[in-house]
């Protein structure tokens, strides 16, 4: 799954209303972050929210010019495009990798 990591204001603010076009990868990550917000968006997202061990532990839609407050218990956020083959058979209790590319 390629997914872009959020580590920057900018990339943070714009999230994945700055990536709408189909050659944009369907997913991103926001490390250390619990919440997130859908302004730029015209189309819902999924959010999938990771404890620290990177276990799926909640999933919900967020849908256009609205935000997301995740519970305490959430550490990182990723943003999927709605749709996304990525989020198929990804449920609650799943454990996510963290892989780099060194690209």
């Amino acid at each position: 799954m390629e997914v872009i990591i959020a580590q920057n204001f900018w990339r943070r603010l714009l999230g994945m209303g700055n990536l709408q076009n189909r050659t944009a990868p369907s997913a991103m990550l926001f490390p250390s972050l619990r919440s997130v917000h859908s302004f730029w968006m015209r189309i819902p997202l999924h959010i999938v929210c990771l404890n620290k061990h990177f276990r799926v532990i909640q999933i919900v839609q967020l849908n256009p010019h609205s935000c997301f407050f995740a519970n305490k218990n959430v550490v990182h956020i990723i943003e999927f495009k709605e749709g996304s083959s990525l989020l198929r058979g990804l449920k609650i209790g799943d454990q996510l990798t963290r892989y780099e590319s060194k690209d």
